[in-house]
Order: structure tokens, then sequence, then C-alpha cells
């Protein structure tokens, strides 16, 4: 079988969830990111992404040693910063004005801190986003967007109504558009299962039934509550590099396969998307807590 697997570590990171947000700064943060590095230290060829500038100014104010430890994985290519913004937001409820200051205090400070500029807007675990938003990534300096439960369209009564592509270009009513990137499977893949390379062989086949692309970006590690990945999956990950007749693995940064999509985005005749992507399955988190909603709306006019 041809084709290629690119492997991203992967940490997905609830600021506030199931638990306090103490629990996020003092726990779940140092001891990810800790294990990430020390995985690095072990196994070189191994590549990690982290989104949310807010997790990082944590590190530095309160784990300096963990964040130089960060600085120093970002110089060498194998910590990849993604995202942008300062938190992985809400990309419906907030206004435009503030969804552009996501990014404007985001982005600057990765640069200030790291001399990166962020390109890809990470939204994996957001409940659908507004048309406006292309348009707003486009001007913030962000050319790809990746996310992942547009597949969640699940509605009572009634059948699920998929959404059908995995890569498209979104487009602005303005013009303005991104290449879009929805993951074939989760943003915490596990691959320290019996099956893994089952589970892998069926999402790159999904994504070629699809879109006639053998090129496959797959984020594995622990997440929600943090804890990226482990030992045993960047083991099995290395066996199956050695498989043959199994597609190429790379572990490579989000960035490498995106900008792998974006050199052939015109011959592969990507779908282009002229709305906004709507998420049924979580809908109820745009009227419910409605008073936190109309707080924040009023925050947002004082500001």
């Amino acid at each position: 079988m041809k084709g290629t697997i690119y492997l991203t570590g992967h940490a997905h990171i609830d600021l506030s969830w199931l638990w306090p947000r103490e629990e996020t700064i003092h726990e779940i943060c140092p001891r990810t990111f800790s294990s990430a590095l020390s995985l690095m230290k072990k196994y070189p060829s191994l590549k990690f992404c982290q989104s949310s500038a807010q997790v990082y100014e944590w590190m530095e104010s309160y784990y300096p040693e963990i964040f130089e430890g960060i600085k120093k994985k970002v110089e060498e290519g194998k910590w990849e910063i993604v995202g942008g913004s300062w938190t992985e937001h809400n990309a419906n409820i907030p206004c435009g004005e503030s969804l552009i200051r996501q990014y404007l205090f985001g982005k600057r400070y990765f640069m200030e801190k790291f001399g990166v500029d962020v390109e890809t807007a990470w939204l994996p675990d957001t409940f659908g986003f507004c048309w406006s938003l292309p348009q707003i990534l486009k001007k913030c300096g962000i050319d790809c967007f990746l996310t992942y439960k547009l597949k969640w369209q699940i509605e009572r009564m009634r059948p699920p109504i998929p959404f059908p592509y995995y890569l498209f270009w979104w487009q602005s009513p303005d013009g303005s558009k991104v290449l879009a990137c929805h993951t074939v499977g989760s943003y915490s893949e596990r691959l320290d299962h019996r099956y893994a390379d089952i589970m892998m062989l069926s999402q790159i086949e999904e994504l070629k039934r699809v879109h006639g692309i053998d090129q496959l970006l797959i984020l594995f590690g622990l997440g929600d509550h943090g804890g990226g990945p482990t030992e045993d999956m960047i083991v099995k990950a290395s066996e199956l590099k050695k498989r043959e007749g199994y597609p190429q693995i790379r572990f490579s940064t989000s960035r490498e396969y995106l900008e792998k999509i974006l050199s052939t985005a015109d011959e592969e005749k990507l779908p282009t998307v002229n709305d906004e992507l709507y998420v049924k399955t979580h809908r109820g988190t745009l009227t419910t807590e409605a008073m936190m909603k109309r707080e924040n709306r009023r925050c947002e006019v004082l500001l």
C-alpha cells in the first residue's frame, strides 16, 4: 500500500471542564509538558504540538524550567506551536472583535517569547464556526485551519447527515479562504492498542475514498485532561515504520503535513465550502447558561 501517515504528538487540554483551573495550571500542564520533553529526549524523532498561549504563559509564570525546556525544543523544530490564539476559543458566541483579539494577543505572545509566527488555527474541540472566521483568520496571518467535530451531526429521531469533507477550502462572504483540515480520526488517537495498525489503515483508506489523497495526518496522545503521547505509542509507531507494505510512517509537525496539502491543493481540486460550519450534536452550547452569555456580551461592549 502506498501513501504516507504523518504522526504528530498532541495533548488536547481543556483549560476548565470537569476540574478547576488550578488543576490545569499546577497538574495537567506541567505533567503533560514534562512528559513530552522527556520523551523527546529519549526519542529524538518525536514531534509534538501544543496550542493556546495561555498554557505557555502559565508555564512561564509558575514553572520556568519547563518553559525554558519548551523554548529549546521550539528552536530545534521538535515542539510545534499551533493555534495562534490565546485559547481554543468558542467561534460562534463571541463578537468579531473578540475573535480578532484572540489572535492579536496570542500571535503577539508567541512572536515575543518564541520568535514564531503561527499560521495554523487550531480548534479541534469547538462546536461550530461562524462564516466570517476565514476572513478574520486570513487577515490575522493564518492560512490553515484544523478542526474535528464537524462529523458530529446527530439529531434526535433523524438519521445523521455527516459533514462530507476532510480537506477543503473554507471561504468567507468577502472571498477570503483558508485551507481547512478535518482530521479523519480524533485529535487524541491512541496508538498503543492492538488494532492501531488497522485503525490507521482504515483512516488513510477513508481519505482516499473521499478525496483521492493518500497523505494522512494523525494526532496521537492522551487528551482533554492532558497527557499527550506515551512511550508505548511511540514504540508501536516505530514498529510500523519497519512493516513491509505498510504506508510510510513519519513523525512530523502538523504544518509539514498542511504544507504538503497546500502544495498540491490546486491539482487535487479540493472542494470549497461557502457557509458557516455547524455542529448539530452540541448546538445546546449556544443556548444554555444564558446569563453567562449575556454577561460575556456585556463585558465585550464595556471593553
